[in-house]
């Protein structure tokens, strides 16, 4: 279940990017990243937000 969550944290946060909602998608990346530290698609995804 909670890897479920975390994936879907991760998810929402690269959509809103994807959208130019940058603040939003780290707030979710964090959820995802507070959940799991290890999971590596929501650091990267958390990278590409920053950068943008």
């Amino acid at each position: 279940m909670k890897e479920l969550e975390v994936v879907e944290w991760s998810n929402k946060g690269a959509s809103l990017n994807c959208l130019g909602r940058h603040e939003e998608a780290i707030r979710c990346l964090d959820k995802a990243l507070q959940l799991d530290p290890n999971f590596t698609f929501a650091w990267i995804n958390k990278g590409a937000s920053l950068g943008s």
